[in-house]
């Protein structure tokens, strides 16, 4: 257990720490502008995974984990089956991204690549988690998002005339596709992988109906995390993009490591004790939720308050080091936003999704006209401090609404 436990560990910190040398490197080597493109350009396929996904995943993690392993692999074939039409449906309706100028044309043949890898790693790294794999799940994650990062700038040292972003998106596709590559071997070897299937249409019906109130809620949470880069880029262009990118990425470091060294781990067996009806196990887990986020919390967040310090002077770019009151707020925003997954997971272990998306709407709604009124004002600050206040109100609302939830459970 101890050993798993290191691998699984280790492959999370050399996957956590190449997210941090790419955005150095850009940082350093490259201009804001175009890390402002990069920027936009990730941030853009992120959200888009997501739109594809449907969040299909929500209904079928219970689903798998309340099955046979003989019914297993039929769940996942018709689960992919969806994103095919989900793709075709929406693939089209992405070239406005490109017409309107959000990202530059030159880039969409890059764009299109990652998002379909991107998309199919994601569940697939989901999925594995589910079926108990998480060594593997994490090791498709470091292909997906670490391996490359290591191979690019280790070759644009022997060679600067890589130093540029279309080596960077080409190196991006080589470990998606290396990752793609590990999933199907696996699933050829353990899940007797065929694409013959019967597609189960009143499933997947199913399933859209139950994931519909979470998939909402989730196109919400979006509005209220990216919808300032967009607004920042028509006021004040892709170098602002690029400084609040620099910033906000490393801010998100609090959350990448508390998902992972808490809420990835124990929410499944929230959600299973639950549905077991085991309450005083429920209730543990979820106290040990709350124990382990504000332990976590604290040390991250007084180790990159320290740190961003030499980080900048290593950058040593003024247009950065003028804007490092905008990192701290965003701290805030981030821990607020952390601590609103704790009353999430309460409500989603109960299938409150309305719920779910009736806080999240509400905050949206805030983060919208706190955008437009703050950022043609005070740009990068106004940006900023949106989304602290917004992600403060989103951990207010679910937290109002769980303790009624939990008070109609008692009576």
């Amino acid at each position: 257990m101890l050993i798993l436990s290191t691998i699984n560990i280790a492959l999370r910190g050399v996957t956590i720490v190449s997210k941090f040398l790419i955005l150095f490197f850009l940082a350093k080597f490259l201009s804001p502008t175009d890390l402002g493109i990069y920027g936009l350009f990730t941030v853009t396929i992120n959200i888009l995974v997501l739109v594809v996904g449907i969040d299909f995943y929500v209904f079928n993690t219970r689903e798998l984990l309340s099955t046979n392993n003989k019914n297993q692999w039929n769940l996942i074939k018709n689960q992919f089956f969806l994103h095919l039409i989900t793709y075709v449906v929406i693939f089209p309706f992405v070239s406005i991204l490109f017409i309107i100028g959000i990202i530059p044309l030159d880039l969409i043949i890059y764009f299109y690549i990652l998002l379909i890898l991107e998309h199919l790693l994601q569940e697939s790294s989901r999925l594995l988690f589910t079926l108990s794999k998480p060594i593997l799940s994490n090791l498709v994650l470091f292909f997906r998002s670490g391996i490359w990062v290591y191979f690019s700038i280790t070759l644009i040292y022997l060679d600067e005339e890589l130093k540029n972003l279309e080596f960077i998106f080409i190196m991006w596709i080589f470990g998606g596709m290396l990752g793609l590559i590990l999933v199907i071997i696996y699933f050829r070897k353990h899940r007797n992988l065929s694409v013959k299937a019967n597609v189960d249409f009143k499933w997947i019906i199913r399933g859209l109906r139950t994931s519909s109130s979470f998939y909402l809620s989730t196109l919400v949470l979006l509005i209220i995390q990216y919808i300032d880069r967009y607004i920042i880029k028509y006021y004040y262009g892709d170098t602002s993009v690029g400084v609040y990118t620099f910033f906000t990425n490393i801010s998100n470091v609090i959350q990448t490591f508390i998902v992972t060294g808490v809420f990835s781990i124990l929410y499944p067996k929230l959600i299973s004790s639950f549905k077991k009806g085991n309450m005083n196990e429920y209730k543990k887990i979820f106290s040990r939720m709350v124990k382990y986020t504000i332990l976590g919390l604290v040390p991250i967040l007084f180790i990159l308050s320290i740190g961003i310090f030499p980080l900048l002077n290593f950058i040593d770019k003024e247009v950065y080091t003028n804007y490092i009151l905008v990192f701290f707020i965003l701290i805030f925003a981030v821990t607020f936003n952390i601590l609103s997954q704790i009353p999430h997971y309460g409500l989603y272990s109960r299938g409150n999704d309305k719920e779910i998306l009736i806080s999240t709407l509400a905050s949206a709604i805030v983060a919208v006209i706190l955008n437009l009124l703050l950022i043609p004002r005070y740009e990068l600050y106004g940006a900023a401090i949106s989304s602290a206040v917004s992600m403060l109100l989103l951990a207010i609302f679910k937290l109002i609404i769980l303790k009624r939830v939990t008070k109609l459970e008692a009576v």
